[in-house]
């Protein structure tokens, strides 16, 4: 059944992004929900069952800059959380400015807060998340606040926007596993003291304000997907939801608000019977140590970082570089976890043969450093120290994620969509698409 529209646009519009939060645990925990919170969204929202990130990889700030702005990694650039630059020599971050420190300058295309500006420039835009690159990404280029957690535990910004005077009021440190368990709670509160400074839907122009919240994710990686931690965050997260849709109740009054819930991307069930643990930071010694047999050349491989390789062009002197792609690729391919491998060469020309080709040519930014991408099998995760869980592929239980609006429209469609839908429904509720 498709969405019946109840209303044309709204005062107010509010994103809610859980990180790591997979579809499926709105099914296992869903006895344990209270009345109004995910059970009142599922029962009086517009409820997508089959919503996918159609990307590789599914990390945080993909998955956020693809939410945001309602295009694929392969046209918005921003394609892994980290990755490296030969212009700087060194890994950066997907949010790394030389000038401010951090910004969207790595986002090829605007969000639906940018176009909200654009269109009504006296709009506010507000994006808060534990992350930085989830607040940054989020927000765009023209956001009025965008807050995120500094080294020390306390919320901040960079140079790029604007300080708010009234976070000086809010004196939240969390640290360790305060920002796993108590990240939620903080997020929430700050939000509420966002609305009332920055005077949210007390005018005739349309507001947006975005929350990520990080800690599930946090809580996934240490602990795993089937822990009791990640059953108590999912359940500390359905309370938060009962809370807001309240105070949106009372602030803004029915019908004058959207509410949507969804996450930048799922999680690996931890390693049993199936797969088992992969360690990047070890592939590259022991690639370079077999390719030196093949060529006779030190260290052909200057960086492996999760699924993307990039080659020392320094090393290839008289070397041809699609040859040492193509080599390496057979290399790769011999490994047991491996699944596919591409070169840049062949994401350049191909045409896609099964779903992990679409998903990796939709992650794939042409320009970038990257020359080679691979991607394990079922059940094999990228891991590095102590981590128990992971995401990052192209497979169901990385992909698929909650897509909830509420307010607007009430129905259900079971039919597999897309997460970019939700920058385009956004925009519909906002009045500017």
């Amino acid at each position: 059944m498709t969405g019946l529209i109840l209303f044309s646009a709204v005062k107010v519009a509010v994103l809610f992004v859980a990180d790591q939060f997979k579809y499926e645990y709105l099914n296992r925990f869903n006895k344990k929900f209270i009345s109004d919170g995910f059970k009142r969204l599922m029962k009086d929202g517009l409820v997508y069952s089959d919503c996918h990130h159609m990307h590789v990889p599914t990390y945080t700030a993909v998955g956020h800059a693809t939410i945001s702005t309602g295009v694929e990694p392969r046209i918005h650039g921003i394609y892994s959380n980290y990755w490296y630059s030969r212009k700087e020599g060194r890994m950066i971050s997907s949010v790394y400015d030389k000038k401010f420190g951090r910004s969207p300058m790595n986002l090829r295309f605007p969000t639906v807060g940018d176009n909200l500006k654009r269109i009504y420039e006296r709009s506010k835009v507000i994006s808060l998340s534990l992350k930085d690159r989830a607040a940054i990404l989020l927000g765009g280029y023209s956001a009025d606040v965008v807050l995120y957690l500094d080294r020390e535990g306390r919320f901040t910004t960079s140079d790029y926007y604007r300080k708010p005077k009234w976070l000086k009021e809010f004196n939240r440190t969390l640290k360790g596993k305060d920002k796993i368990f108590k990240g939620n709670s903080a997020l929430f509160e700050l939000f509420k003291m966002a609305l009332k400074e920055e005077n949210i839907g007390e005018d005739e122009y349309p507001d947006l304000v975005m929350l990520s919240f990080s800690s599930l994710d946090l809580a996934g990686h240490r602990y795993g997907p089937e822990s009791k931690e990640v059953e108590r965050l999912v359940l500390q997260l359905d309370t938060i939801i009962s809370k807001t849709l309240k105070l949106l109740d009372k602030e803004f009054g029915k019908g004058n608000y959207l509410f949507v819930f969804t996450s930048d991307h799922g999680v690996a069930p931890t390693p049993k019977d199936l797969g088992g643990y992969f360690y990047p930071n070890k592939l590259k010694d022991s690639l370079n140590s077999i390719m030196k047999k093949i060529f006779k050349k030190d260290s052909l491989v200057l960086f492996v970082s999760s699924h993307l390789i990039y080659l020392n062009y320094d090393k290839m002197e008289g070397l041809d570089s699609k040859m040492v792609m193509d080599t390496l690729k057979s290399v790769m391919m011999r490994l047991k976890e491996v699944l596919k491998v591409y070169t840049s060469y062949d994401l350049k020309n191909m045409i896609p043969k099964d779903f992990v080709d679409s998903l990796v040519l939709n992650g794939y930014f042409e320009g970038s450093d990257v020359d080679m991408i691979y991607i394990l099998k079922p059940y094999w995760l990228y891991t590095y120290g102590n981590v128990k869980a992971n995401h990052g592929s192209p497979y169901f239980y990385d992909t698929h994620v909650p897509l909830v609006f509420y307010g607007l429209w009430k129905g259900r469609v079971d039919s597999r969509c897309s997460i970019t839908l939700v920058a385009k429904k956004l925009m519909e509720a906002l009045g500017i698409y």
